[in-house]
This record gives C-alpha cells, structure tokens and sequence, in this order.
C-alpha cells in the first residue's frame, strides 16, 4: 500500500523538506485530511517513485479480482444471451444459428428446437459461471458449444461476409469476437483446480518452476507405481 511505501522511504527524504514522515500519521488505515494531504506532497516530490508503486498496486488488485471479474462477465453473457433465445422475439443472429444448426443435424430436427437446446446450453454454462460451482463441467460446455459458433463463418459465406476472408458482414462481426469468450475460458479453465494470476515476476517464474518439478515428481512416482506392479 501506499503508506508502506512512504514509510519505507521516509528516511530518503532530506530534513530541509517541509514534508513530514509519513511515520508520523498515527492509524494509515483511518485516513485524514492531514495525511492526505502529506501523501499528496510526498508524491509531487517523488512522482516517479509514487507512479511505480501505484502501478504496482493496481496490477496486483487487477491480478488478484481479474479471474473473478472474468467468471462473472461470462456468466452474464451466456444466461443473457440463452435466456433470449427462449423469447418469442427472433434476433437476426438468431435466425443464423437456427440456419446452421438444421443444416449441421441434416433437418432432423425443428430449428426452434434446435435452438432451444442450444439455449438451454447457454444458460447452464452462464448458470456454471456466475455461481462457480461444476466448474469443470461448465469449461467442458463452454469448448463443446464455442467452436460450432464458427461454422457459420466456413458454410453461410453470404451471410457472414462481404469479401471473404477480410471484410464479414455484422453477423460475422458478432461471430469473430467469440474469440475473446474462449480467451476468457481459458483462463477460467486454466484455474480450475485451484490455480491463480500472479502479478509479481519472480513469484511467477518460480511458480512456474515449482509446477515443472511437481509434474515431474507426479511422473516418476506413477512410473515407479507401474513398474512395481508389472
């Protein structure tokens, strides 16, 4: 935090300075206007100082909500967009989809059913995400039902682009940023065993490294297991 910080360089501050040691404020967690005020000053004397160590702070805060803001986003995206699908209204997008979804289960099937089940996939994995519980299984979902969204890009060229490959239509448009989705899902998915972002290099580098000898220990020891039964 900030006042860490100041106190950690209240000793490189020349006595001539008016400013006073941040040492000096008696509770930094109930802030004042006097403090403040003198943090203020300390920042306008060391702005580059001051500059870095917000920089530090807020990348941490981002590292540390990051993966739950992320969770959060695709719930809501996922249980919006399926529980529109169950609506009377039919979204331009929509009618693709149904387009799509009869021509890849060869007309077995209505396209109102075809896609009422597939928001009905929708709103289990935004359902999955939003409460984290099977997450598992929500990821599991979430790549099942993604990768058909790009079908429309390769079968219905005259709905999805103007000039193929570079210049799609709105449709396609629409498409094309479910990139981001699966970027995100890989990082829900990624976690899901208990993992974390971490914002700190070092830490993360010998993270990294830890993990390498514990997949590595992990081998062995089933090797070693399976050598001793055979």
């Amino acid at each position: 935090m900030p006042m860490d910080f100041l106190r950690d360089q209240s000793s490189n501050v020349p006595p001539t300075e008016s400013l006073k040691s941040p040492a000096s404020i008696a509770d930094p967690n109930i802030p004042s206007f006097g403090s403040f005020v003198r943090l203020c000053r300390f920042f306008s004397v060391h702005p580059m100082s001051a500059a870095y160590h917000a920089e530090q702070w807020i990348v941490r805060r981002m590292a540390y909500h990051g993966l739950f803001v992320t969770r959060i986003a695709l719930g809501i995206i996922f249980l919006w967009f399926g529980i529109l699908k169950f609506l009377p209204m039919v979204l331009p997008i929509d009618l693709l989809a149904e387009k799509i979804l009869t021509l890849i289960t060869f007309h077995l099937f209505r396209p109102e059913t075809c896609l009422h089940t597939l928001a009905f996939f929708e709103c289990l994995i935004g359902l999955g995400m939003l409460t984290g519980r099977f997450l598992r299984l929500t990821v599991f979902l979430l790549f099942l039902q993604l990768p058909g969204t790009f079908l429309p890009l390769l079968l219905l060229h005259r709905e999805t682009w103007v000039h193929f490959p570079f210049l799609p239509t709105f449709e396609g448009q629409y498409i094309i940023k479910n990139f981001v989705l699966i970027s995100a899902g890989l990082i829900v998915g990624a976690t899901v065993r208990g993992g974390r972002i971490i914002a700190h290099p070092e830490v993360a580098a010998r993270a990294g490294r830890d993990e390498l000898l514990i997949e590595e220990f992990a081998f062995n020891e089933r090797e070693k297991s399976a050598s001793e039964k055979s």
